[in-house]
């Protein structure tokens, strides 16, 4: 009779493709959500003659993204690679079982890709804007959201202001 146990951590394992359409059914939500906004915030920027606004902003979004989730990405992975290096080593003797011997040597040979992970989630992560509210800037003006933003016939955005100007 065969052992339940002897299990080879090394083969990959099978996965339905349950997974796979749900993770891309997800991504291609997001996408389409995304470049609604995007779309429906350049034909506002469009509409009132701001397209060269609209463009810089969305390139300094881009960059500014991108720039902090490498920056992100490099700060989470180093302080992984650090901790990793600096952990006690544990003596072979003191593991009871050969699964669990195997289980970490499986886990050392995977080391870079288990920070890389994690650190790329984290950069990802911390660089979304999630917005749940209009921008609003400094001093209290509230941006249109794309959502109702109406037509002017003024060659400015229109926006909600709580300060007075002086």
């Amino acid at each position: 009779m065969t052992d339940h146990l002897d299990v080879d951590i090394d083969e990959p394992s099978r996965r339905g493709p349950l997974l796979w359409t749900v993770v891309i059914l997800g991504a291609l939500a997001v996408a389409a959500v995304i470049a609604s906004r995007v779309a429906t915030d350049y034909l506002w920027f469009r509409s009132v003659n701001f397209q060269t606004v609209f463009t810089t902003r969305l390139g300094a979004q881009i960059g500014l993204m991108v720039g902090f989730g490498l920056v992100m990405f490099a700060v989470v992975f180093f302080n992984m690679f650090v901790a990793y290096r600096l952990r006690p080593k544990v003596r072979r003797a003191n593991l009871d079982s050969e699964f669990l011997v195997q289980l970490r040597d499986a886990l050392d040979r995977r080391s870079t890709l288990l920070m890389a992970v994690p650190a790329l989630v984290l950069g990802v992560l911390g660089v979304c804007p999630l917005r749940a509210s209009p921008t609003r800037s400094s001093h209290g003006c509230t941006a249109p959201s794309s959502v109702s933003r109406i037509r002017t016939s003024g060659s400015t955005p229109p926006t909600t202001c709580s300060h007075s100007r002086g």
